[in-house]
C-alpha cells in the first residue's frame, strides 16, 4: 500500500482539484514501476477496472515530470514528446482527452493536467467531429515544454511514422497490428515507453501474442473484475448479465475471446493458490518443452501419490532465443536430482554435433529422464514412444480440475496465462502460445518416474523405471 498523504500530494499537483487522493492498486503500482525495465508494456484486463486511468497517469507524470515519492519506475528529466492513440476520433476525444484534458464541453481545466501547466491554445484536428484536440504543449519541471499529440487508429499505420517519441500509448488494440510496430520504432532512438492498455475483444491476435510470447523488455499485466475493487458485487452482476456469454470471459478477466470455447478457462480460477510449502515426502518431477522455433518452457510438479493424489506445479519458465545452457541454468538452479521429462523429438540428432538434443542437456547437467515422454502401458503391452495424443492428458487435466487435485502456484503467471488462453478450433486444441502447457502435460505423463530430491541424488538420469506403476 502506498502513502496516502504522499499520493494526495501528487493528484493535487497534476489534477488540481479533481481528484483528491490517489492510492494505486497493488496491479497499478506494479504495472507502473515496471517501466524501470521494460519499454514495451501491456495492460491486458478486463473492463472498468482501472486501465486507462491507470496509463493516464503515467502519461501525465512523464509529460510535467512530476512523480511520486513511491513510483519506481521509468522518469524523464527534461521535456518529452508524447503520442496517445484510440480507435476513432470520437473514442479518442472522449476517453483519453476527457482523461487528460477534461470531458468536451467542460473546458480544458478539469482533467488530470492542471490548466496552469498547459501552455498555449491547443490545436484542434479537422476531422469533421467537434471539439478534438490534435496536439497540445505541457510544462515540465525541468523547463521547457513537453508536446503531446493525440491520433487515431482509423489513420492507418503511415500516420504512426515520423519522428522520434519518449512515450507512445495505445489506448485498447489496433486492427492492425502495424500501427504498433510504427509505435514502437518511434521510441528505438530515444529508448522511450510504449503502452497498450485494452480488453482483449479481438481473440488471439498477433498483438496478443507478441506479449504472451514474452520477450525482453516486454511486460504484461493481467487485471480481472477482482483487482477493482471499486466495483461492487451488484455492479459486477449487472454488468455480466448485459455481456453476451462468449465476450465475458474478456470483459471481466481480461483473457483473449476465444473461438469455440476455451479448454480449462472455466476451471483454471479454482486452481490457483499462493505458494506454500512442499511436504518432503511428495514426490517431485520436472517437464519440458523444447524451444526450437517458439519459446523453451519448463514445469515443476510436486505429487502427492498418498495424500490424496494431488499434482502441485510449482515454478515454471519460459523462454525465448537462449542457448541449452541457459535454459539449464534454470533447470538446475532448484531441485537439481529430481528428473525431467522431455518430448520424443529430444532424440533428434543435432548436425553440428552429432548429439541428440537430450544429449546436450545432459551434457549441461540436467537429470533427463532416459525415454522421452509416453503413456504408461497396459497389461501385456509395451510403451510406446515417439509422438503422444494430447486428448488422454488433457481429460486427466479436466478430472483433476474438476475434484480438487490439480493446484497451481499464482506465481507460475506463464502457465497460468496459457491455460487461461488455450483454447479449440474445429474441435482440436490450437496449438500456439502453449509451451509451458506442453511442458506440464510431459510431466504429467510421466509422473510415475517422479522421486523425492534426495532419492535422486547421486543417480545421473535416474530413475531408469518408474517408481511406481500407477496409469495416468
Amino acid at each position: 500500500m502506498r502513502d496516502e498523504s504522499d499520493c494526495a500530494r501528487f493528484l493535487s499537483a497534476v489534477t488540481g482539484n479533481k481528484i483528491d487522493g490517489f492510492v494505486p492498486y497493488a496491479w497499478q503500482s506494479e504495472w507502473l514501476d515496471a517501466s524501470a525495465n521494460h519499454n514495451e508494456l501491456m495492460v491486458r484486463a478486463a473492463n472498468r477496472v482501472g486501465k486507462t486511468a491507470t496509463a493516464a497517469a503515467a502519461v501525465v507524470m512523464h509529460l510535467t515530470g512530476i512523480y511520486p515519492k513511491w513510483y519506481r519506475g521509468r522518469k524523464f528529466d527534461r521535456p518529452t514528446t508524447v503520442w496517445c492513440a484510440g480507435v476513432t476520433n470520437e473514442s479518442t476525444r472522449d476517453i483519453i482527452q476527457s482523461q487528460l484534458l477534461g470531458p468536451t464541453g467542460e473546458g480544458i481545466s478539469t482533467g488530470l493536467i492542471p490548466r496552469r501547466l498547459i501552455r498555449g491554445t491547443p490545436s484542434m484536428r479537422q476531422a469533421g467531429v467537434r471539439n478534438c484536440i490534435e496536439r497540445f504543449e505541457v510544462e515540465h519541471v525541468a523547463g521547457g515544454n513537453s508536446v503531446c499529440s493525440l491520433k487515431v487508429f482509423e489513420m492507418g499505420a503511415e500516420k504512426f511514422q515520423g519522428a522520434a517519441c519518449d512515450v507512445v500509448w495505445l489506448d485498447e488494440e489496433p486492427a492492425d497490428f502495424a500501427i504498433y510496430t510504427e509505435s514502437l520504432t518511434r521510441t528505438l532512438s530515444t529508448g522511450g515507453l510504449v503502452f497498450v492498455t485494452f480488453t482483449p475483444l479481438r481473440g488471439h491476435s498477433k498483438l496478443v501474442e507478441h506479449f504472451a510470447v514474452g520477450g525482453p523488455g516486454r511486460y504484461m499485466k493481467t487485471a480481472t473484475w477482482d483487482d477493482a475493487p471499486h466495483l461492487d458485487e451488484a455492479q459486477k452482476r449487472r454488468m455480466l448479465e448485459s455481456y453476451p456469454k462468449h465476450e465475458r470471459d474478456a470483459r471481466t478477466k481480461g483473457m483473449p475471446k476465444l473461438g469455440e470455447g476455451g479448454v480449462f478457462a472455466h476451471l483454471i480460477e479454482e486452481c490457483i493458490i499462493p505458494p506454500c510449502a512442499l511436504g518432503n515426502h511428495w514426490t517431485k518431477l520436472k517437464g519440458i518443452d523444447f524451444g526450437i522455433d517458439h519459446p523453451h518452457a519448463g514445469v515443476a510438479i510436486a505429487h502427492t501419490r498418498t495424500d490424496g493424489d494431488v499434482i502441485y506445479v510449482y515454478a515454471d519458465y519460459r523462454r525465448k532465443g537462449a542457448s541449452v545452457a541457459d535454459h539449464c541454468e534454470w533447470l538446475n538452479s532448484f531441485d537439481r536430482p529430481i528428473p525431467i521429462a522431455w518430448p520424443h523429438d529430444g532424440e533428434n540428432r543435432q548436425a553440428h554435433s552429432g548429439k541428440t538434443l537430450a544429449q546436450l542437456y545432459r551434457d549441461c547437467g540436467a537429470n533427463m529422464l532416459g525415454k522421452s515422454a509416453r503413456y504408461p502401458s497396459g497389461v501385456g503391452e509395451k510403451e510406446r514412444g515417439g509422438a503422444q495424443p494430447i486428448e488422454p492428458v488433457v481429460t486427466e487435466v479436466l478430472e483433476r480440475m474438476g475434484s480438487g487435485r490439480l493446484k497451481i502456484f499464482s506465481t507460475c503467471t506463464a502457465l497460468i496465462e496459457e491455460m487461461r488462453d488455450l483454447h479449440r478450433k474445429d474441435g482440436k486444441i490450437v496449438a500456439v502460445r502453449d509451451d509451458c502447457w506442453k511442458a506440464l502435460s510431459y510431466a504429467i505423463m510421466m509422473k510415475r518416474y517422479a522421486t523425492t530430491a534426495s532419492y535422486g541424488l547421486g543417480r545421473p538420469n535416474f530413475p531408469a523405471r518408474p517408481i511406481h506403476s500407477a496409469r495416468i
